[in-house]
């Protein structure tokens, strides 16, 4: 298994994007880094060629990502770092026009992939993972091994269903100070 292992870097603005590529690309045995949106991928990846770090086989980057033009750097790794593969996804849309597919392929892009849906969600894993494990020269998808996530990922999260009984609000009486005591004195002192 060792020497038909693949790494993939994934750069997901939604969270819920993120998490679903995550699970996916874990249960077909591809080693997954996650990295925020925040990330300069090129910056990253020429770090890493100089300390002679081994690149990962694909990078799959939401489009949505801010700060980064997705096409340049589609163009970058395909001049600078050609084993280096690149899969956009647009977390934004739910389909990809053809005409937009095509450019991002000219652009050095495998392919560009639209949001996973929850409604459809086994439909879009196949069609995602089977054309990740294309671009990485994988054998046949483990579709069982997607059937048997496909639950977790649909489960609501526990903190979103999770509610907390907080104690009612008190209102609290404005106090009247006790009336003092008459004090009573014999022969000038207090008893």
């Amino acid at each position: 298994m060792a020497a038909t292992s693949k790494t993939a870097l994934l750069v997901q603005v939604d969270p819920f994007q993120s998490e679903v590529w995550s699970t996916a690309l874990a249960s077909q045995s591809i080693t997954v880094i996650k990295e925020g949106a925040d990330v300069d991928l090129s910056n990253m990846l020429g770090q890493m060629a100089s300390a002679g770090l081994t690149l990962p086989d694909l990078i799959i980057v939401d489009m949505a990502t801010e700060g980064m033009n997705p096409f340049a750097f589609c163009r970058f790794c395909r001049e600078q770092h050609p084993s280096v593969k690149v899969l956009l996804t647009n977390s934004t849309q739910t389909q990809i026009a053809e005409s937009e597919q095509r450019w991002a392929m000219s652009q050095g892009a495998q392919d560009l992939l639209p949001a996973f849906q929850t409604d459809s969600l086994l439909t879009d894993l196949l069609t995602a993972l089977g054309r990740t494990s294309g671009v990485l020269g994988l054998p046949n998808l483990d579709q069982q091994a997607l059937i048997q996530i496909l639950p977790k990922l649909l489960e609501p999260k526990a903190e979103a269903t999770e509610t907390v009984a907080l104690p009612a609000p008190s209102v609290a009486e404005p106090s009247v100070p006790p009336a003092p005591k008459a004090q009573r004195t014999y022969r000038g002192r207090p008893y």
